[in-house]
Order: structure tokens, then C-alpha cells, then sequence
């Protein structure tokens, strides 16, 4: 995927910790002390993966975390965020446009195949219900149905 447009703003500090926590109300990402990432798209946050955004499911994996066997965190513990810094906010900028694309696809692009209504659960989607009702009422009259052409065409699928 081509990596969304996102804003990054660099500001110089002496100490640089990491943060990797996202604003969903303000559309950022903070990276660390000194970079964030802004102008995420409100559609980008509403593509979910379980009941996590992508985005914020990519900043959790690359958190830095102390393996609790002091052993291990003594000899093994190697990695550091700062070594992975721009493969992370490319990737951050890639999943943003992966997440606008297919929230447009399920949110917006869906709606007029659905027959569920979004806001009302296993209710049918008004507009769809009033079609069934026209086809179910051509049917019981002995009128021909309206032909799969016209439908598209109605519907704007061709």
C-alpha cells in the first residue's frame, strides 16, 4: 500500500523517550518526545481489529517491554524502539491507508449491497426492506419483476 500523507512533526529534544500512544479525537500519534504523526483520518480509527484500531494494534507491538527473568532481560533484551523509529512510522502511514480504504469498502461502499441496517443491528436496511417489499408486491400481483438491468441502473452499479 502507498503510505498515507500523514503530517510528522520533529521537535528538538535533549532527551528522547519513547511514548507510541495514539489521540483518536485529535488525529495523532505520538511517537516519542520529539515526533508525532497528525492528520490521521477519522476513518483510519474506525477500522478495527478486535477492539483495537490497526493503528494503535502496530503501536503496542513495537512498545519496548522488560522480559520479567532477569536472565533473560540481562542477556536477550536487545531491542530498542529507537533502532526501528522510521520502518515504524512508515509502516504506521502504510496501515492508515490500508484502514481508510477498507473502512471506505465496509462503511461507505457496502451500504447500498447491505440489508442489514448498521445503527439498528439484524434490522433491515430501510431502503433495501421497501425494494423487497415492491418486488414481494410485483410477485403476488403476477407482475414481472423489475429486470437485474433496471436494478443496476437504480442503483448506480453500472
Amino acid at each position: 500500500a502507498e503510505p498515507y500523507p500523514l503530517e510528522r512533526v520533529d521537535q528538538s529534544r535533549r532527551i528522547n523517550r519513547t511514548i507510541l500512544k495514539a489521540d483518536e479525537k485529535l488525529g495523532i500519534i505520538y511517537i516519542d518526545s520529539s515526533t508525532t504523526l497528525t492528520g490521521i483520518p477519522e476513518l483510519a480509527w474506525r477500522y478495527r481489529l478486535g477492539n483495537r484500531s490497526a493503528l494503535e494494534w502496530v503501536l503496542d507491538q513495537y512498545k519496548e517491554r522488560k522480559p520479567r527473568d532477569a536472565t533473560i532481560a540481562e542477556k536477550f533484551n536487545t531491542y530498542r524502539f529507537a533502532d526501528y523509529k522510521e520502518q515504524v512510522i512508515d509502516l504506521l502511514r502504510r496501515v492508515c491507508s490500508v484502514s481508510v480504504r477498507t473502512a471506505e469498502i465496509v462503511f461507505e461502499d457496502m451500504q447500498d449491497w447491505s440489508d442489514i441496517d448498521p445503527d439498528e443491528g439484524m434490522k433491515l436496511n430501510p431502503a433495501f426492506a421497501a425494494e423487497l417489499d415492491q418486488i414481494k408486491a410485483a410477485i403476488a400481483a403476477g407482475e414481472p419483476t423489475i429486470p437485474w438491468e433496471e436494478v443496476k441502473r437504480r442503483r448506480g452499479w453500472d
